[in-house]
């Protein structure tokens, strides 16, 4: 798996759906980490 973060975080995000919202900002988050290491 290229991106296993991912994964992890979206298996957490099942666990507790109450915690949608902050699985959404974590997976922006790592989004936004990933383009800025792979752009500079």
């Amino acid at each position: 798996m290229k991106f296993p973060h991912l994964h992890i975080t979206a298996v957490w995000a099942k666990r507790g759906q109450r915690q949608r919202l902050g699985y959404i900002i974590m997976v922006k988050f790592s989004i936004r980490i990933v383009l800025s290491n792979g752009t500079t």
